[in-house]
């Protein structure tokens, strides 16, 4: 999924990991060149990879992450 933050910083929120079943993935890529910041968030309690939220902030980062059981993994 291409995010671009051109226009100011923003939030993504990942959907329950445990609907789609272990092994569900999403990879993220920030594709402008600001620094500003893109939250990936999980839902309700569940985490990735042991905090609610993780951040892109510099350019051209991507992040890989896979669901397990009740939660987010980052590859």
């Amino acid at each position: 999924i291409f995010l671009d933050s051109t226009l100011g910083p923003f939030t993504v929120g990942l959907p329950n990991a445990a609907a789609g079943g272990s092994g569900s993935f999403f990879h993220l890529k920030k594709i402008d060149t600001t620094n500003n910041n893109i939250t990936i968030s999980a839902s309700n309690s569940q985490l990735i990879d042991g905090s609610p939220t993780q951040v892109i902030s510099s350019p051209y980062i991507s992040l890989k992450i896979t669901s397990f059981n009740n939660g987010w993994w980052i590859l």
